[in-house]
């Protein structure tokens, strides 16, 4: 019944706006999406949402319809938004938005984060911009109360909201920055905890719970996810409410919540709001007979667009259809396990693979391409068994191909760090030799 809707719904809007006046101004219709920043559970955001989408039709941006939400949420349990068939793994707002952005007439997005600095004030900050590279983009701040309900006074602060001056910046907020990992052995689990509504002052104890094993948090996230994403209220100690935050897939988020019941909070965990991050550290790499160290990665082929007018290039996954762009890799350490047998001496070896997936997103046919020395016929059928956990968007129609590489890497830890060359499999013995 409410694929019916969605489906009538978008059809109803679409006849409507399908002749505009000649003299009316195109208005580009932006999705908008959660408010960041302020530790909202989920009927919480869509009250914010709503919020936000008054406020911007008060500045004369143009907001999707209702209809499309929905759209959305059917997408997020792997269904068509227009159908709602099931078809294609789950896709996150980001993800269905660059897959049927066009199908339900979408043309921008534009969503609001909240910015504090660590002694001074808030801010609301709203950003939109185009799907393409196409249009103007939105800017409108305000101030936003450091205290009180994050509700009320997202509603004061919206009420104010104001284009910037041209040199305005926010200065020392949302400051970020990239960091590196070194070798890991095993698998580990991490538990970051921060204050989910960024207005407040608190620092979370390290670890912020326990009880928990990588074990139960492994068998929640599956094969494919590393993280958990969690929003939590402690009161008196307990863990009184919890859901998955906006992206993270609700078979994921109830799973972890339920292991949440039985954890044990740590004493320096304040009431109120957190965000809550369970952290599978995946080895990146493995020991074979404690002298080599495999480490291996998927890559996606990128292809360079340039599209009319744009300042820059952009570049997307080369795939046979767009519908495919977002389609997702084995995680790596399931393939690198194949190649444990394969090395005798350090070196790297390269392999591509093009997968074609079925009306449903699911892989129909995999077959190693002839760009690189074939693998040996074992770790040939190891990585092809590695691709059947590849997910695909619902694709436009069936037969249709995605490609990928995938390094691997042998290596001596104790060795000085030295150019490596592709290598060519021996007839031998099947290994991997003259590097």
């Amino acid at each position: 019944m409410r694929a019916l809707l969605v489906v009538t719904g978008l059809a109803l809007w679409a006849c409507s706006t399908a002749a505009p006046r000649a003299h009316a101004p195109r208005r580009v219709r932006h999705d908008v999406e959660a408010v960041s920043g302020l530790g909202l559970f989920r009927d919480e955001r869509e009250r914010a949402r709503a919020l936000l989408a008054a406020a911007l039709e008060r500045q004369g941006v143009a907001v999707a319809p209702a209809e499309v939400e929905q759209a959305w949420a059917l997408a997020a349990e792997g269904r068509h938004p227009l159908t709602g068939q099931v078809c294609g793994r789950p896709l996150v707002r980001d993800e269905a938005r660059r897959r049927w952005a066009a199908s339900v007439g979408v043309e921008a997005s534009v969503s609001a984060s909240v910015f504090c600095e660590a002694d001074g004030g808030c801010e609301l900050s709203v950003y939109g911009h185009p799907l393409h590279d196409e249009g103007e983009s939105v800017r409108l701040v305000a101030p936003i109360a450091r205290d009180g309900s994050p509700l009320v006074a997202l509603e004061e602060a919206l009420a104010h909201v104001a284009a910037p001056p041209p040199s305005e910046g926010r200065g020392g907020l949302g400051v970020g920055g990239l960091g590196s990992r070194g070798v890991q052995r095993e698998d580990r689990l991490r538990v970051v905890a921060s204050p989910a509504d960024r207005r407040r002052r608190a620092d979370a104890p390290e670890p912020p719970l326990t009880g928990l094993s990588l074990e139960q948090v492994s068998a929640c996230l599956g094969a494919g996810d590393e993280v958990a994403s969690l929003l939590v209220e402690v009161r008196d100690g307990l863990v009184s409410r919890c859901e998955g935050s906006e992206d993270e897939a609700a078979s994921v988020a109830g799973c972890a919540c339920a292991l949440l019941a039985r954890a044990r909070l740590s004493d320096g965990l304040a009431a109120g709001r957190w965000r809550l991050s369970l952290q599978r550290t995946r080895s990146d790499s493995m020991t074979l007979d404690g002298a080599l160290v495999l480490r291996g990665s998927w890559r996606k082929h990128l292809e360079r667009h340039q599209a009319p007018g744009a300042k820059r290039p952009t570049f997307r996954p080369k795939v046979e259809h767009p519908s495919l762009e977002d389609w997702k890799t084995p995680p790596a350490p399931l393939t690198g396990a194949c190649f444990a047998g394969a090395f005798h001496t350090a070196g790297d070896l390269a392999t591509r693979w093009a997968v074609w997936f079925d009306t449903r997103g699911r892989p129909a046919r995999i077959v190693e391409q002839k760009r690189y020395p074939p693998l040996p016929p074992a770790v040939a059928a190891c990585v092809a068994r590695s691709l059947e956990l590849a997910q695909a968007p619902c694709p436009a129609r069936g037969d249709l191909w995605a490609m990928a590489d995938f390094t691997i890497e042998a290596r001596d830890p104790s060795a000085p760090a030295k150019p490596l060359f592709r290598a060519s499999p021996s007839a031998a013995d099947g290994g991997v030799t003259g590097w």
